[in-house]
C-alpha cells in the first residue's frame, strides 16, 4: 500500500495532492478574469459592428431623404447617425477604460430607440391610405378594389391596419434589441472597471 506523503515532502505525489488546494483559488481568479475580459472584448466587437453599421446606413439614408424633401426622413437619419457615432465613441472609451464609456454606449441605444419610437408614432399619426392607393397601377385598380375588397374604403382600412402592425412590430423589435444591448453594455462596462 502506498504511503501517504508527509507534510514536509517535496515529492511529485505530495505536490499533486496539495496543489489543488493551494492553487485552485488562483485558477478560479484567473478563470473569472478571463471571463470578464471575454465579455468586455465581446462588447467592443458588438459596439464596432453595430456602431459603424448604424452610422453608415443612417448617413446614406439622410443623403437620400433630404434631396427628396423628406424632412422626417432626414431628421431620423441624423438622429440615427448621432446614435451610431455615440456607440463608436463609447467603444473607444471602453477600450481605454474611460468612465464615460457607459454613458455613451447606453445613451446610443436610448437615442436609437427614441428616434425609432418618435418616427413610428409620427408615421402612424400622419398615415393616409390614399397615399398608397394612388400608386396602384390603373389596370389593377378595379381588380384589387372591386373584386377583392369590394370598396375603396375597405381596402383603405386593410392598408391602414397593415401599416399599424408594421410600425408596432418595429417599435417592439427596437425596444427588445436596443434594451438588450443597453443592459449588456452596462454589465460589460461595470465588469471592465472591477
Amino acid at each position: 500500500m502506498k504511503n501517504f506523503p508527509n507534510q514536509f515532502s517535496t515529492s511529485p505525489d505530495y505536490m499533486t495532492f496539495t496543489g489543488k488546494f493551494l492553487f485552485e483559488p488562483y485558477k478560479f481568479k484567473k478563470i473569472m478574469k478571463s471571463k470578464k475580459n471575454n465579455r468586455v472584448n465581446l462588447a467592443l466587437f458588438i459596439a464596432a459592428m453595430n456602431g459603424w453599421t448604424v452610422f453608415s446606413f443612417a448617413i446614406v439614408c439622410t443623403a437620400i431623404a433630404i434631396p427628396f424633401g423628406s424632412i422626417s426622413g432626414g431628421a431620423i437619419g441624423l438622429a440615427l447617425s448621432a446614435s451610431g457615432f455615440m456607440e463608436i465613441k463609447g467603444r473607444h472609451q471602453l477600450k481605454l477604460r474611460q468612465d464615460n464609456a457607459t454613458t455613451l454606449l447606453a445613451g446610443s441605444q436610448l437615442l436609437f430607440f427614441m428616434s425609432i419610437l418618435f418616427y413610428s408614432l409620427y408615421q402612424l399619426a400622419t398615415f393616409d391610405a390614399q397615399s398608397i392607393i394612388k400608386y396602384i397601377p390603373k389596370e389593377y385598380y378595379d381588380l384589387v378594389l372591386m373584386d377583392v375588397y369590394g370598396t375603396e374604403e375597405a381596402f383603405g382600412k386593410m392598408v391602414q391596419m397593415m401599416h399599424r402592425v408594421i410600425y408596432i412590430v418595429v417599435i417592439v423589435g427596437s425596444l427588445i434589441y436596443q434594451g438588450g444591448l443597453l443592459v449588456f453594455y452596462k454589465v460589460a462596462t461595470i465588469r471592465a472597471y472591477k
